[in-house]
């Protein structure tokens, strides 16, 4: 099985796109099933680097019918990852991922698969769409407060909020770095509070308070 996905990998790269349509009507008809194997993903990450813009719509259409599985999948993640990371495709299409986080954000950033995607759509989302899942963050801890100290003190939360620390604007910026610098004392030997403080005090010009 490795060693037949390398050979695939190999031959999506070197066929033109006339001889590529047969490893692609295979692997689109598959498409959720592959993206969850192991070696599957790998193909499916090259098919959506090599193919053209009307097999990559048709890939992305198909692949959004079970998107909130494959963001929480073990190897699925990586193919959305692998999507959101690629600049080539255009933004606005990928718009069904950042629907499907919402409600979601929260839940997401303890997940050990879901949260790496979350980080990505905060590298890589335009403006708009890194706001609103920061500010559904922010609206939640005003509810429930403690909610940003509970992903602050998470092994994988807190580099989601390091994330959201890094691209927010400034106002929003501004108000995670006084809900977390807040409970400093409580949290500085908490878990994985330490990688967050120390973050806060990067940006800050090793100003911490």
């Amino acid at each position: 099985a490795i060693s037949g996905n390398h050979v695939i990998q190999k031959l999506i790269e070197k066929l033109s796109l006339n001889d590529l349509n047969d490893i692609y009507s295979v692997s689109l008809n598959n498409i959720i099933k592959l993206s969850k194997h192991q070696y599957g993903c790998r193909v499916i990450q090259r098919l959506f680097k090599y193919c053209n813009e009307e097999q990559i719509k048709s890939m992305l259409s198909q692949l959004f019918t079970d998107i909130n599985d494959l963001i929480q999948d073990q190897y699925g993640n990586y193919v959305i990852q692998f999507i959101l990371e690629n600049q080539s495709i255009n933004k606005e299409k990928l718009s069904p991922i950042y629907e499907s986080l919402k409600g979601n954000v929260f839940k997401y950033s303890f997940h050990k698969f879901a949260s790496n995607v979350l980080e990505r759509c905060l590298t890589y989302g335009d403006e708009k769409q890194r706001k609103a899942l920061i500010d559904e963050i922010i609206e939640l801890d005003e509810k429930n407060p403690d909610i940003i100290i509970n992903m602050v003190k998470d092994r994988f939360a807190n580099y989601v909020i390091q994330k959201m620390v890094e691209h927010s604007d400034n106002n929003n910026q501004q108000k995670l770095i006084k809900i977390i610098m807040s409970k400093q004392s409580m949290i500085k030997n908490y878990g994985f509070s330490k990688y967050v403080l120390s973050y806060i005090e990067k940006i800050n010009g090793g100003n911490i308070k």
